[in-house]
């Protein structure tokens, strides 16, 4: 638990407590458990910390003002050394104001637990699954893939901080329409090599990287010449998705 939080809830704890004391001393009598205790951070620094609403919601049921029910909550505080200064404030908002103790308690906590400060256990090892990239096999990657890499592997190590079980997945999408265009493109940049003549798809994938894959094909220890054209398309297909997801790997 990060400091923050831990420090959030032990002011919570330290307001519950002085209403309680409050009840029990009979200074306002309210017929319902003391509620759960909220507190926010101010958007004006000039609020404080921390502030809390807990006077205006018992103000009601204790039948009184709600500066009047702040005013004991702060008066039957006890004295903390985190804590600097108390400020009731407009209808009855009670300003926490920390003291620079807790601050340096912060950069202790933060040298000591290093790389793990902020991990919770939120998630209570609940399993997650996160898919992310997946890019097309069928082209190299590209900036819209990068950015998919980075938020997603990110996603993963911070549900991972916050508790969760986490798997992460990548699929590879090596069937259908895009991989046979892929082969009959390859197949025909192959073809190329000795052929310049030679007709390429009208649907086919115009970038310059397949002129490299068949570069590289034509090194490969294979009987081409034997090869009907659609055994070399389908070769070219399983050779060149094969080839295409080493890179995308090394990227």
């Amino acid at each position: 638990m990060s400091v923050a939080i831990e420090q959030k809830e032990k002011l919570a704890s330290l307001i519950r407590n002085a209403v309680q004391q409050i009840i029990d001393d009979g200074e306002f009598i309210i017929d319902q458990p003391v509620p759960d205790i909220h507190l926010e951070i101010p958007r004006d620094k000039t609020h404080g910390d921390f502030a809390s609403n807990i006077a205006l919601v018992l103000a009601k049921p204790a039948k009184r003002a709600p500066r009047q029910v702040a005013d004991l909550i702060v008066a039957y505080l006890a004295d903390q050394e985190f804590i600097r200064k108390v400020e009731v404030a407009g209808p009855g908002f009670i300003n926490f104001f920390i003291s620079s103790k807790w601050l340096h308690q912060v950069l202790e906590t933060i040298e000591l637990e290093g790389l793990n400060y902020g991990f919770t256990n939120y998630g209570q090892g609940e399993k997650v699954l996160v898919e992310f990239v997946s890019a097309n096999p069928v082209g190299p990657m590209n900036v819209v893939n990068a950015r998919a890499a980075a938020i997603g592997d990110t996603v993963a190590r911070l549900m991972r901080a916050a508790g969760y079980k986490v798997a992460t997945e990548y699929y590879v999408n090596d069937a259908g329409v895009q991989t046979e265009v892929f082969g009959r493109s390859l197949a025909a940049r192959f073809r190329q090599l000795t052929s310049n003549d030679f007709p390429f798809p009208d649907d086919g994938y115009p970038g310059d990287y397949l002129k490299d894959l068949a570069q590289k094909l034509a090194q490969e220890p294979q009987d081409f010449i034997g090869m009907s054209e659609s055994e070399l398309i389908d070769f070219c297909r399983t050779w060149g998705i094969n080839e295409m997801i080493a890179m995308q790997r090394a990227d």
